[in-house]
């Protein structure tokens, strides 16, 4: 096959890629508002009505295993996108680590001085939402995720100030994290305390309005 055309099969395919997320992103946006008119509902019967009046009627025009596909990528993308899902998502969850929700962005307790020390430590690791550990480094300008299955995020790593910092997700091959942030997708993230043998992270989504709060253990 020519150069030539394998450029056209790569804009194909990123052009397809581009209308996916932006009809997924969109059901999640309409999904969103009727999660938000229905804060009285218990929590299990807002996903059966999101799924009945939203989900279901989307995936009718596609065969089993692609609709299953895409579901599946709806329900994690919707983390991210929408607050109200994510809220809900979190009350149906065992916790098994130290991840939060929190109304609005913490306020640090560190010192910009004393956050300087953070960046001199290069790998760290955290715990995801299961129980199950990631291994971090951070260097050369990236935050690459190590996940237990051998799988990785890259995101692109800019310092903010002493005490915070933003990433920006390039791509992965573990299949949740790519299906839950595209590229470009920004978080931020500040330290707020620094404990025995870790440190007390805010983590926000950009544009989201979503404030998290979780350990970074060195």
């Amino acid at each position: 096959m020519s150069i030539k055309m394998l450029f056209f099969f790569s804009l194909l395919s990123l052009k397809v890629f581009g209308q996916s997320t932006a009809a997924n992103d969109s059901l999640i946006a309409v999904m969103c508002k009727t999660l938000a008119a229905n804060k009285a509902t218990v929590d299990t019967e807002k996903i059966k009505l999101v799924v009945t009046q939203h989900l279901n009627p989307y995936l009718q025009q596609f065969d089993n295993t692609k609709a299953e596909e895409i579901s599946d990528a709806i329900f994690i993308r919707a983390q991210r996108q929408c607050k109200d899902f994510a809220d809900l998502i979190f009350r149906l969850t065992p916790k098994q680590s130290d991840w939060q929700m929190v109304d609005k962005k913490p306020v640090s307790r560190m010192e910009k001085k004393n956050c300087i020390e953070f960046l001199k430590i290069k790998k760290y690791f955290y715990l995801e939402a299961n129980g199950d550990t990631v291994n971090l480094s951070i260097e050369n300008g990236l935050w690459t995720d190590h996940f237990k299955d051998s799988t990785f995020s890259t995101l692109k790593f800019r310092q903010l100030n002493n005490c915070e910092f933003e990433i920006e997700f390039i791509s992965s091959n573990n299949s949740m994290r790519q299906k839950l942030s595209n590229p470009g997708d920004k978080y931020r993230y500040q330290i707020l305390e620094k404990l025995e043998g870790s440190y007390l992270m805010s983590a926000e989504i950009v544009g989201g309005n979503q404030f998290m709060t979780f350990k970074i253990y060195y």
